[in-house]
């Protein structure tokens, strides 16, 4: 029997912990943006989206009520947040927050990623 060992060696960006391939792409990664906003919201707190949202189901819109689930860090994409929640940075990284809330439609439990300017604590 033949044992193969695959080794790589990855380079994490301390600012979004996101794995490169090179050093040097993980040292632009630091350096294109400073620190997100700092978390302002814990998990299980209660919070209110200030966009709306449309029901898969129903295909009537709604404010999503919920509680935070957990935060993440990552890339800022500039096409993907200006469109869809009309943010605009200089910074590369953004802090999204996972909120799970009930369809007030369907009656569903769903999850969404919300920056945190979407957010407001309840």
């Amino acid at each position: 029997m033949l044992r193969v060992v695959k080794r790589s060696v990855r380079y994490v960006c301390g600012i979004c912990h996101t794995k490169y391939r090179t050093a040097r792409q993980a040292l632009v990664c630091e350096a294109s943006g400073r620190e997100p906003v700092p978390q302002h919201l814990r998990r299980g707190s209660r919070v209110r989206a200030t966009s709306e949202r449309e029901c898969s189901s129903s295909d009537r819109k709604y404010v999503c009520e919920g509680f935070v689930a957990g935060s993440v860090i990552e890339l800022y994409e500039d096409e993907v947040h200006l469109k869809g929640f009309g943010v605009s940075r200089s910074s590369k990284h953004i802090r999204m927050y996972k909120v799970r809330y009930r369809c007030p439609r369907c009656r569903e439990m769903k999850a969404a990623f919300y920056p945190a300017e979407h957010l407001v604590a309840r």
